[in-house]
C-alpha cells in the first residue's frame, strides 16, 4: 500500500516525460518555482529533460512513484491525452498501474 504524507495528495507513476512536459507547458514563473537555481536540481533537470531522448524518457523502467496534488494529477491524467486510454466503449480514461495506481 502507497499513501502520502499530505491527505490533498495522491501517489501516481511518472516518467521523466510526463515531468518534463508538464515543465516545459509552464509559464515562466511557475518554472522558476518547480526548478530551484540550485545547481544539483539544474544537474537532474539536465540530465533527465536534456540528455535522453524522448523515447528513453518514457521507458517503462523510468518510472518512478510520487505524490502529486490534484491540480498536477488533473492537468497530468484528465487535461491531456496522452496518459489516458480508451475504455470499452471508446472513452478516454486515465492509465493505471497493475498496482492500480494512475500511471504515465
Amino acid at each position: 500500500e502507497c499513501a502520502c504524507g499530505d491527505p490533498e495528495f495522491r501517489p501516481v507513476w511518472l516518467a521523466p516525460i510526463d515531468m518534463c512536459d508538464y515543465y516545459a507547458r509552464q509559464p515562466p514563473e511557475v518554472q522558476a518555482l518547480l526548478l530551484p537555481p540550485d545547481p544539483g536540481a539544474q544537474a537532474v533537470y539536465e540530465r533527465a529533460c536534456l540528455g535522453l531522448s524522448r523515447e528513453e524518457q518514457n521507458r517503462d523502467f523510468m518510472h518512478v512513484k510520487f505524490c502529486a496534488d490534484r491540480g498536477f494529477v488533473v492537468d497530468i491524467f484528465y487535461e491531456h491525452d496522452y496518459c489516458q486510454r480508451p475504455d470499452e466503449l471508446g472513452q478516454l480514461i486515465p492509465s493505471t498501474a497493475p498496482d492500480g495506481l494512475l500511471f504515465c
